[in-house]
């Protein structure tokens, strides 16, 4: 079975409101490691601009997201930090 997200969201507070929910499903152990992983780099990689401002996650996302799940995406990407400087540095503005 696998895991159903949002892949084309249109604005920053539907990937929040995924990330809130992939996190939900993570601690409740409905995903793994390996799932919440994917869906968190997705969106790193496919929205860095709805997801990052300059080197740190978007002010609303953060907000939506709660200090708990902030600390689960930081500790997720930690190992991805070239992934994180790049679209920290490089990030599309449209």
């Amino acid at each position: 079975m696998t895991y159903e997200f949002m892949k084309y969201p249109t604005q920053v507070k539907e990937i929040a409101n995924e990330l809130v929910k992939v996190c939900n499903d993570y601690k409740s152990r409905k995903i793994s490691n390996e799932e919440i992983k994917e869906i968190v780099l997705y969106y790193a990689k496919e929205y860095p601009s709805k997801l990052f401002n300059n080197n740190d996650l978007n002010p609303t996302i953060k907000k939506i997201i709660g200090q708990q799940r902030i600390g689960i995406i930081k500790k997720l990407t930690a190992s991805d930090q070239d992934l994180l400087l790049y679209v920290g540095e490089n990030y599309d503005k449209n």
